[in-house]
């Protein structure tokens, strides 16, 4: 069993004003982006920055939110002076057990063609979310009982609030059939990465045909089914690589890969560089 580091909790929340963190400066992560197994939210409330998540380049300005799931890498390109932002990170596994409602995480789950991870909030909305996240950076700064939940439930309001305002910028909205399914799908990948994935299993497992659930995953999530267990077994290993002294073949065998030599191979394809390049680079 992997030794982790706990210093990657479920949640983190944090306001930085003025502060920027080394390993987020430009030049550090043109060598190695940002990444961590935790979906995150960032409200800007101050400065700007420019941000390149998988391929695709955001100006963040104030009163902008991002929104980066688990698989997506993402690295800051430039900041101004006096950036200002809120940061909340949660896992996969925290948001399916406190926040259950697929529409409201499709924000985070679903990447449909033209998705944008930048929402532009209204005055009015910045002013609440800011409230919302100082309740949430207090509660996570205390730990007293329940603050997990305090704060998820702050996180909730956000989103239902965003919902309300700005609908299309949650991919659930499309009505497609079987989205609940296909989120509980995605769910049971995520918690069982080191199990039997094929599409066949999977599908017997939901008693659904395999070529439907080809079909409606790639329809509703915007990722091919296959595509989405490599990308999350290999989300799971980067997090492992950078947060634990565990040996890599067992790294590889503990989200699911059959051989080391698979493993590296899948790893080079999407990273570039091998996994103990990506731990060196990490340190």
């Amino acid at each position: 069993m992997a030794e982790i580091d706990m210093s990657n909790p479920s949640v983190r929340i944090f306001h930085r004003k003025d502060e920027v963190q080394a390993y987020m400066h430009p030049d550090v992560q043109k060598k190695t982006p940002h990444f961590h197994n935790q979906c995150e939210l960032i409200l800007n409330v101050g400065g700007c920055a420019d941000f390149n998540i998988s391929g695709t380049v955001y100006h963040l300005e104030p009163g902008h939110i991002l929104v980066i799931n688990n698989l997506e890498n993402h690295s800051i390109l430039s900041h101004s002076e006096g950036y200002d932002r809120y940061t909340a990170r949660f896992s996969n596994e925290i948001l399916a057990s406190m926040v259950h409602d697929p529409l409201l995480l499709s924000i985070f789950k679903q990447r449909i063609p033209g998705f944008c991870h930048q929402y532009i909030c209204t005055p009015q909305e910045t002013v609440r979310y800011t409230r919302l996240l100082d309740i949430m950076v207090h509660e996570y700064q205390l730990q007293r009982p329940y603050w997990e939940q305090l704060i998820l439930s702050k996180l909730t309001d956000i989103l239902i609030y965003m919902y309300r305002t700005q609908p299309n910028a949650f991919p659930g909205t499309r009505q497609a059939n079987g989205q609940g399914l296909i989120y509980n799908i995605q769910n049971y990948i995520e918690s069982h990465l080191d199990e039997d994935l094929q599409l066949e299993t999977v599908a017997n497992k939901f008693f659904i045909s395999k070529y439907h659930l080809s079909h409606s995953f790639r329809e509703i999530t915007g990722y091919g089914y296959k595509e989405y267990v490599i990308t999350a077994r290999l989300s799971k290993a980067k997090d492992l690589l950078l947060r634990s002294s565990e040996e890599i073949q067992k790294i590889g065998s503990s989200v699911g890969f059959n051989s080391t030599s698979h493993f590296i191979r899948s790893f080079k394809s999407m990273e570039g560089i091998s996994p103990l390049q990506y731990r060196n680079q990490g340190k």
